[in-house]
């Protein structure tokens, strides 16, 4: 069981990508998860020309679910999971 987290956009258009076993998140990652998953965060327009979206991929007993999440809708405790690849 997993969640993958891929950051996509912004100035310099680098993906940033991470993935965590779901038993390894903190308590705060795994509420802030469980609440944007169970929300689906409708689409936001840009706010600037690059603007950063993140999806977001769970794999765990129920199956294999997708949300993408605008920048502005993205909880703070999740962003530090993707890392940029060089």
């Amino acid at each position: 069981m997993k969640v993958r987290i891929e950051q996509r956009g912004g100035f310099a258009g680098k993906l940033a990508v991470g993935e965590r076993d779901l038993n390894d998140l903190t308590p705060a990652q795994r509420a802030a998860l469980d609440k944007l998953v169970r929300s689906s965060p409708p689409p936001s327009p840009p706010t600037h020309i690059h603007p950063l979206r993140y999806r977001i991929t769970i794999t765990d007993h129920s199956g294999t679910r997708t949300v993408d999440v605008p920048e502005d809708q993205m909880p703070d405790e999740l962003t530090s999971i993707p890392e940029i690849e060089l």
